[in-house]
């Protein structure tokens, strides 16, 4: 049993403290609130509250279902107890009206004798009536119509008088039937009878029967003077007795303008039938009152309306279609928005949905609402609902499931992606264990310098995998996972990008997202504008199906239903009241609902204990002052309170929607005669309907109702000083907070600062100002700490506000902590206008250089991440300086090789493998000289300043072999084997490669960063294994690793590393023969997101591969020339885009060569040489591969055209392709030795050698093809069938032409594949 008014101190429980099922409807969905078995939690208290504006289906008797048990503290109904007599006994109508005791037994449907005895005989009356409506079908027989003739005048003239007989006997007969007893009348009634009367009033019924036609009365005459006891005074329901005595009277009792008039039997029995289909409202209950009893008195009855839809069904249908799409067919992610005024009930309409969701969906539900009333909530929020989901987990799954939903977390999320997770949902711990843990890293990995313009992504990323992997785990389950996010239009930016990251990832299934928002505010605030680009975004996605539900007032007829239910009166009878109501509420549910409890408050609406139903005086409701919405009806309510329990309602709306108990406990309402404990009072609002009370808070009943207490505060200084107010009581709290419960320290932290800023124009004692501002800066490192930057930043903002310039002087180090951490933060949000006067400010202020530091690392990496590095540099090398590590002013190749021969020196007496057993790095200074060194060989990196670069990563070396060893110590490394491998670091400064030695020491880099902070082995990974290790392993093993650190990348928010290891992946597959379909597609999506996340650098090169896959596809006109959609060589040129045209010429050699223009191949040769020595000072392309593609075609060219030219150039530049092919090959095999066989192919065949020809192209073609290079196996394929046609073998010529067209079809090369079959 529960109590479902709208003030309902607790959930749906039974008598034993049990969750009780929901009834089912006539829908076959769950109508009624329960509880599931776990942990209670938000979504507990959500689907376990009373809301408001519950409402229900769309007509009255096709959607009126079972209603709820009866509810504890309701008025019990007697119903008859039959004698073995054939009496009836009740209870005495003068007696007082039972009430059940809190806690007592209560009785249901099933298992009462008594109540089941009077279905019994209410089903027994709608049989006797529907046999009496089939009676009268039957036509009488052609006998009887020639015996009894009538006059058809007559018939229609005594039509109303044969009704209301009819309806009488038919009252009687009911009477008799519940009553045992047949009801006696006056003399005048038995006269009215028994009278003789003349022929010509005798009228004849279809039975045959005669009776008298009675003389015409006005209505108020025919109205019987009731001389029996009514069936409510037997103890039968009050419905059942108003209908007899309407019926005994003809149908007509009580009539008004018609409308309680019945006019048919057929009337009587839709309402017997309605009785009989929900018999706990109009059967069982007595008109659903709870009276109190206090002594012997019996105080004012208390109108308990039923929690259930109305008009709603046609939506609900809509909501189960989205979970059944997301559920199975794919479970492509579903995501329905219902929208509409306040009070419609839109989170009643998605609480019943989740109520009707099978057990398995139940127990996969995330909820969270937002509110406009909590200060720094921003993407909190969510986490907490999802924190909340993992409890419920942990309390409901089994173990085995589990561990398999941890097994899969773990590998899925890398270790710091699973720290963050953690540090945002404690609780998820409980499901990934000790591998979750923020200790085994250290929360330090969420220093500034870790976070950065890719902060918020790597936070996003982090989520975006989590989420993936938890859906596709409730997805083996056979449902959805539903995220109902209430409130949308209380949103922040942040919390709106993070739903739009989550729901159009395109590798997320399986999730029903829900949407709750109000109306109205779309453009009035900034949140509701936000809210708007939110649900474009939504709405155009195309991985994600949307469905909008507007969700207006009810209907006339819905709104009687729901006063009938309200009083327990079939709706028949209580028209002329809602008629009334509905004006005055235009069919708001929440404020028909509220109105209905003001009527009774105002005793406009009364339970009568001798007619044992409700009763109402429309004259006075007709005069009742209309309120003009809801809102000021509640206002009217809350201010016939109590001073004390108005205040306290005050108090508790500025705390939100939902106020734990513990912090209640901690607030007191001040008064000059004492302080009172607020949950006093808080009680005595639960007791008038206003809130709702659950085992861990209070929350208010409904939105509207905490905004009206808010409004109570009428000035902004009246609502300032309540949060003050709040806030001192809670920062006394938190001064004596244990230091045993951090994080309910932590939560009252961030409350006390919450509703301290609030008022913060009040705070005007320097002492409080300093206090508060030292508690911002707590709350906003801590905010850091768990990756809600936009809180920290906001916090941050609110402390230093709250200083002065003198407080440079007086406060300084907390002045200096707060202006450096607003604008880190600044950075952070990507508000670099912002950051510079900060930056500036604390510069202009700082005491000591040591205290500029971390301002230029803040500077540096601004610059950095908004593609200035030549700026960065600048500044680098400026610190650099001054802490004692100068640079030439000038870096030439001589000043390289210098500092390599120097590097060497220091390297020759120890071993590469014993690198690992050099000590750590002691002296700070030199930690402080390796940090802005490997800033600078990032930043020179990437604006192209190659021997800065060198030279760089030549000084890293050396301090970390001096002074031991740092975690920038394997970039050094990395790079300086990079160096090596490549043979310099320009055209300008070339040494003799040494392959071996560079790999060895890449490898060793590798190895010592699995020392230090894994986010610094990202950058070291990007290095090696795009740089280097194909000078050693096959291509093919290297992509993966790419891939595995561009997830590492994103998860850890380092954007360039993720894009430069996007690209390489590409392009390495691009080179190795990947399809070229499958290829495409990806790059398409990466070249979004590489544009979406601002990485124009990596955009521009990627591109330009993206456009060669273009031609080779044959989608351009032209497949010879970088010319189409993604990219243009001439408009490159144009622009002088140099390093993009170097790039670019590169491809252009292979692509000319690819479809036989191999002058053309020579010329984009020429052009790129040309275009590094004029414009690029020797300039070397990042990506060794393509350089090393480049020799390759370029040999080829060379070769085809040396076959019929004699041109020496031809012949050296052929023969210095073969050289450094041969190098390659002999440490690199697998990459390499096809090649070489191609290349000596060609040189044979242009050289008359036909056997040695013949030989190296059939080991060219399989070498290429079983090492997986199918590109560069149908090259070669192609070659010889060139060799044999110019042979005039065109056996062998056709063979290898289909062989090529095979391989260029499984390559994907279109293009290549329709000129081959012209051939």
């Amino acid at each position: 049993s529960s109590d479902t008014r709208p003030g309902a101190r607790s959930g749906n429980t039974s008598s034993d403290g049990s969750a009780a099922a929901p009834s089912a409807g006539a829908n076959g969905h769950a109508v009624g609130i329960s509880d599931t078995d776990f942990e209670e939690d938000a979504l507990d208290e959500f689907l376990g509250a009373n809301m408001n504006d519950f409402e229900e289906e769309d007509s009255m008797l096709g959607a009126l279902s079972a209603h709820e048990q009866p509810i504890e503290g309701e008025v019990g109904q007697s119903p008859p107890v039959v004698n073995p007599d054939g009496e009836s006994s009740s209870k005495n109508a003068d007696e007082s009206v039972h009430v059940h005791n809190k806690g007592s037994e209560s009785t249901t449907t099933a298992s009462h004798p008594a109540h089941q005895e009077l279905l019994e005989r209410v089903q027994l009356a709608h049989n006797l009536v529907v046999t009496s409506l089939t009676l009268q079908t039957i036509p009488p027989s052609s006998e009887e119509q020639h015996r009894y003739p009538s006059d058809a005048s007559d018939d229609f003239a005594d039509e109303d008088e044969g009704k209301a007989k009819s309806l009488r006997t038919l009252g009687l007969e009911l009477y008799e039937l519940f009553a045992g007893s047949k009801p006696p009348f006056s003399d005048r009634d038995a006269m009215d009878n028994n009278t003789s009367c003349t022929d010509q009033d005798v009228v004849y019924s279809h039975d045959g029967s005669r009776s008298c036609r009675q003389p015409r009365k006005r209505r108020d005459e025919n109205r019987h003077q009731r001389q029996y006891s009514p069936l409510s005074d037997l103890g039968l329901p009050s419905s059942l007795s108003w209908m007899v005595d309407i019926l005994i009277n003809g149908g007509n009792v009580d009539c008004d303008e018609g409308k309680l008039c019945y006019r048919s039997e057929k009337e009587v029995e839709l309402d017997l039938k309605l009785m009989i289909d929900c018999p706990d409202i109009f059967l069982y209950s007595t008109a659903n009152a709870e009276s109190i009893v206090c002594g012997e008195v019996q105080a004012q009855h208390h109108l308990l309306i039923p929690n259930k839809l109305y008009g709603r069904e046609e939506y609900a249908v809509q909501l189960r279609d989205a979970y059944d799409r997301a559920s199975h067919s794919g479970g492509q992610c579903q995501a329905v928005f219902v929208f509409g005024e306040a009070g419609v009930g839109k989170s009643s309409l998605i609480r019943s949905v989740l109520e009707s969701y099978p057990v398995v969906g139940r127990r996969h539900i995330v909820y969270a609402k937002f509110d406009e009333l909590v200060y720094s909530q921003s993407v909190s929020v969510i986490f907490h609902a999802f924190d909340e989901y993992c409890a419920r987990l942990v309390a409901t799954e089994p173990p085995s499931r589990l561990g398999e939903l941890g097994a899969a977390m773990l590998n899925a999320i890398d270790l710091e992606g699973r720290s963050l997770l953690c540090s945002l949902m404690p609780k998820l711990r409980w499901i990934i264990g000790d591998g979750g843990s923020p200790d085994t890293i250290g929360l330090g990995t969420n220093s500034f310098e870790n976070q950065g313009a890719g902060a918020q992504f790597r936070l996003r990323f982090a989520v975006r995998v989590f989420l993936q992997t938890l859906a596709s785990w409730v997805f083996e389950c056979g449902t959805a996972l539903t995220i109902f996010i209430d409130d949308l239009q209380f949103a922040d930016h942040n919390s709106h990008d993070l739903v739009t990251v989550l729901l159009t990832d395109t590798a997320l299934s399986g999730v029903l997202f829900l949407g709750g928002y109000r109306t109205g505010l779309e453009n009035s605030t900034s949140m509701g504008s936000e809210l708007t680009i939110l649900l474009g975004l939504l709405r155009d996605a195309e991985m994600i199906q949307s469905t909008d539900i507007h969700i207006s007032n009810i209907d006339k007829n819905c709104v009687n239903i729901l006063v009938a239910e309200s009083v327990g009166i079939i709706p028949r009878l209580t028209r002329p009241l809602s008629d009334v109501i509905f004006p005055r509420t235009n069919g708001n549910p929440l404020f028909v609902r509220q109105l209905l409890q003001s009527l009774v408050t105002e005793q406009r609406l009364v339970y009568s204990v001798s007619l044992r139903r409700w009763t109402w005086d429309l004259e006075s409701i007709q005069r009742r002052p209309i309120d003009n919405n809801v809102l000021a009806l509640m206002i009217d309510k809350i201010n016939k309170l109590s001073s004390e329990v108005r205040l306290a309602l005050t108090m508790a709306s500025a705390l939100g929607f939902q106020c734990s108990k513990s912090t209640v406990g901690l607030l007191e309402i001040v008064r000059e005669e004492g302080n009172l404990a607020l949950s006093d009072f808080l009680d005595a609002a639960v007791d008038e309907g206003l809130m709702d009370e659950t085992k861990s808070s209070y929350r208010w009943s409904h939105d509207r109702v905490q905004e009206a207490a808010y409004s109570l505060l009428s000035q902004k200084d009246e609502r300032e000083a309540m949060h003050v107010l709040i806030g001192l009581q809670l920062r006394r709290a938190l001064s004596q907070a244990s230091p045993a419960s951090p994080s309910s320290a932590d939560d009252l932290l961030f409350l006390t600062v919450d509703h301290m800023c609030r008022g913060i124009s009040l705070i005007q004692g320097c002492d409080d100002k300093i206090d508060l501002a030292m508690l911002c800066l707590r709350a906003g490192k801590l905010s850091v700490l768990r990756s809600s930057f936009p809180s920290a930043l906001m916090y941050f903002k609110a402390g230093r506000g709250l200083l002065d310039e003198d407080d440079w002087t007086r406060n300084y180090d907390l002045m200096h902590d707060l202006t450096n951490s607003c604008a880190e933060m600044e950075y952070t949000a990507g508000d670099i206008a912002s950051m510079k006067p900060l930056l500036n400010d604390s510069l202009a202020h700082s005491v000591s250089f040591d205290d500029k530091i971390r301002c230029y690392i803040t500077l540096v990496s601004s610059l950095s991440a908004n593609d200035r590095p030549k700026d960065a540099v600048k500044i680098i090398l400026e610190v650099l300086e001054r802490i004692g590590e100068t640079f030439p002013s000038t870096v030439d190749p001589a000043t390289v090789l210098d500092g390599l021969q120097e590097t060497q020196k220091v390297l020759e007496d120890t071993p590469i493998d014993s690198l690992k057993s050099l000590p750590e790095m002691k002296n700070k200074q030199k930690a402080l000289e390796m940090r802005f060194l490997n800033k600078l060989l990032i930043s020179s990196f990437m604006a192209s300043m190659h021997d800065l670069t060198a030279l760089t990563m030549f000084r890293m070396v050396r301090i970390s072999m001096v002074h031991g060893l740092c975690s920038e110590s394997p970039s050094a490394f990395v790079s300086y084997g990079y160096f090596l491998c490549s043979g310099g670091a320009s055209d300008g400064c070339v040494v003799h490669h040494d392959i071996e030695k560079g790999y060895r020491y890449g490898k060793a880099g590798m190895a010592l960063a699995e020392r230090f902070d894994p986010r610094q082995s990202i950058r070291v990974s990007v290095a090696f294994y795009g740089c280097v290790a194909f000078y050693k392993e096959p291509l093919q093993a290297v992509i993966e690793p790419l891939e595995a650190t561009y997830e590492a990348s994103m998860m850890a928010g380092d954007l360039y590393s993720a894009a430069f290891c996007s690209f390489l992946a590409f392009q390495y597959s691009l080179f190795c023969g990947k399809n070229l379909e499958d290829l495409l597609r990806k790059m398409t999506r990466s070249i979004e997101s590489l544009g979406e996340h601002k990485q124009t650098a990596i955009l521009a090169h990627q591109v330009i591969d993206e456009q060669c896959v273009l031609n080779l596809t044959g989608r351009s006109d032209d497949p010879t020339k970088l010319k189409g959609e993604s990219v243009d060589i001439d408009v490159l040129e144009a622009k002088r885009l140099w390093r993009l045209v170097s790039l670019a010429c590169s491809y252009q050699v292979g692509m000319s060569y690819l479809f036989g223009k191999y002058e053309m191949a020579l010329q984009y040769a020429e052009k790129k040489k040309d275009t590094d020595e004029k414009h690029l000072h020797g300039f070397r392309e990042f990506s060794r591969w393509v350089r090393c593609a480049y020799v390759f075609y370029d040999g080829l060219a060379s070769l085809a055209l040396s076959r019929t030219s004699l041109d020496p150039k031809l012949t050296q530049r052929s023969q210095d392709a073969i050289d450094s092919m041969k190098t390659w090959a002999k440490l690199a095999p697998w990459n390499f030795e096809h090649k070489l066989e191609l290349l000596l192919a060609e040189q044979a065949f242009a050289a008359g050698n036909y056997d040695a020809a013949f030989r190296s192209y059939g080991n060219g073609v399989n070498l290429a093809e079983k090492r997986g290079f199918v590109n560069e196996a149908a090259v070669a394929a192609e070659c010889a069938f060139i060799f044999f046609k110019e042979r005039g073998d065109y056996g062998l010529a056709e063979v290898y032409r289909s062989r090529a067209v095979e391989l260029y079809a499984k390559w994907g090369a279109t293009a290549k594949v329709t000129r081959l079959r012209r051939s």
